[in-house]
């Protein structure tokens, strides 16, 4: 009778896993309301997505997509300081903010190309930053655009890694729908690139960098680990907007 309630339990876990994942990846965030930020709103299908533009009206600019519970408008101070010379772009994805839809893997791809292929027209290099889950988007962008430059931070290889190193008892290859394979599109990556980890993130970790690390050509990536930081405060290291700057610039 025991196997039969473990047995029970496994497969009601993995049910659980296979119809809610997209919780345990997307934390959609809603504010602040009030930003006063420059709003653009880009139509994909269908959908509205709102992207907070920074440092308007300059030749190159700097597309940044951010992590699964960020709020973007919060790096408005900093990149407005460090990257002035350059126009920002801070993506709310799907469900976040004021942008409509449902996030999704498939649907982030395609809001970032969308996104990507107008600003464009408007400017003569484009640079590509994501962070955590936004890594995921950014390399996919930069697989599948010409590019400037790639700055990667905290980045994955891809959530299936991480997903079997936390539930290692399930076939998540077979259960994971969403994976953000970055590391199966690094080779297509040409461009120079900048990866920041943090020295004591404890939700992405090392292994799963450098694993997709390993997988870009010899001395295409730079590497900077930040001492003393987590996860969630690399973006408060002192050198963390330093080191993107002197990485754009």
């Amino acid at each position: 009778m025991v196997l039969v309630y473990i047995v029970l339990a496994y497969v009601g876990l993995g049910c659980l896993l296979f119809l809610f994942q997209s919780h345990f990846i997307y934390f959609p965030v809603k504010g602040p309301q009030q930003h006063g930020l420059n709003v653009l709103e880009f139509k994909v299908n269908g959908e509205t997505i709102e992207v907070f533009m920074l440092n308007p009206n300059n030749p190159n600019a700097l597309i940044y997509f951010g992590g699964n519970a960020e709020s973007v408008a919060h790096n408005a101070t900093a990149f407005e300081h460090y990257l002035k010379g350059m126009s920002v772009y801070l993506v709310n994805y799907r469900g976040y903010a004021a942008s409509t839809g449902t996030p999704s893997e498939k649907a982030l791809y395609q809001d970032a190309v969308a996104i990507f292929d107008e600003l464009k027209k408007h400017h003569g290099q484009i640079s590509i930053m994501g962070r955590s889950l936004g890594s995921g988007v950014a390399t996919y962008v930069a697989a599948n655009r010409s590019i400037h430059k790639l700055i990667l931070i905290t980045p994955f290889d891809s959530i299936e890694g991480i997903a079997k190193k936390r539930f290692p008892i399930y076939p998540i290859s077979i259960l994971l729908r969403e994976k953000y394979d970055s590391l199966g599109r690094a080779n297509q990556i040409k461009v120079a690139t900048l990866a920041i980890l943090a020295e004591n993130d404890q939700l992405v970790y090392r292994t799963r960098s450098e694993n997709l690390i390993a997988g870009f050509k010899p001395g295409q990536i730079k590497v900077q680990i930040l001492a003393d930081v987590g996860h969630n405060d690399v973006s408060e290291h002192p050198q963390y907007m330093q080191t993107i700057k002197q990485f754009l610039f």
